[in-house]
């Protein structure tokens, strides 16, 4: 027998409207395809309020977390990851 989910999500409620969708579709694949195709891994996500976004990348036994509050940051995000793990 399940139990049913409980029904107070007002922490799942997002703060902010911040989506990855502001890179673009040419800048996320770029970024996507020179970053995996060096070996390396990544993960985009948000913070659980929201308030931020989050790019993980998986580079050998290390991993950088960088956090972005503002869509007009994600382009330079972008760029720095594509020049340090491509």
């Amino acid at each position: 027998m399940s139990k049913d989910p409980p029904t107070n999500k007002s922490w799942r409620k997002l703060k902010s409207t911040l989506s990855w969708s502001a890179a673009g579709r040419d800048s996320m694949h770029s970024t996507i395809a020179g970053v995996t195709d060096s070996g390396n891994a990544l993960m985009f996500s948000r913070t659980i309020d929201g308030t931020a976004l989050v790019l993980s990348v998986f580079s050998g036994d290390t991993k950088s977390k960088e956090y972005i509050t503002e869509a007009g940051d994600i382009p330079a995000l972008l760029a720095w990851v594509m020049e340090t793990y491509s």
